[in-house]
């Protein structure tokens, strides 16, 4: 799991850093990284991060169409950002999913 979760925090790195113009959004991710590092811990599903990272993605998808290439390339650039951190939140929520699983199987036996 964490191999997995420090992939696509690599990936992420070069898409966070790109993304110069959009000065609302560039301030919705990092509250959304902020929030992120203050509160992804062991016993935590992320669940909340991810209920957080879609209301995110439905405002920026409410907000006007870019207009200038230059917009849309950041834009897209975003949109890959949050799919990668969709990605790293679904494989800490599928990991302590499977994990309380496996213990109350466990506890059956």
């Amino acid at each position: 799991m964490r191999e997995k979760q420090f992939e696509i925090i690599e990936r992420s790195l070069p898409i966070i850093t790109s993304i110069s113009s959009m000065v609302e959004q560039r301030m919705m991710v990092a509250d959304f990284i902020e929030d992120l590092k203050e509160n992804i811990k062991p016993k935590n599903t992320a669940l909340d991060r991810l209920k957080k990272l879609y209301s995110m993605q439905r405002k920026i998808q409410q907000m006007d169409l870019p207009k200038t290439r230059e917009e849309f390339e950041a834009r897209a650039t975003l949109f890959q950002f949050m799919r990668e951190m969709e990605q790293y939140l679904m494989i800490k929520s599928n990991f302590k999913v499977d994990k309380n699983l496996q213990k109350k199987s466990l506890a059956k036996n």
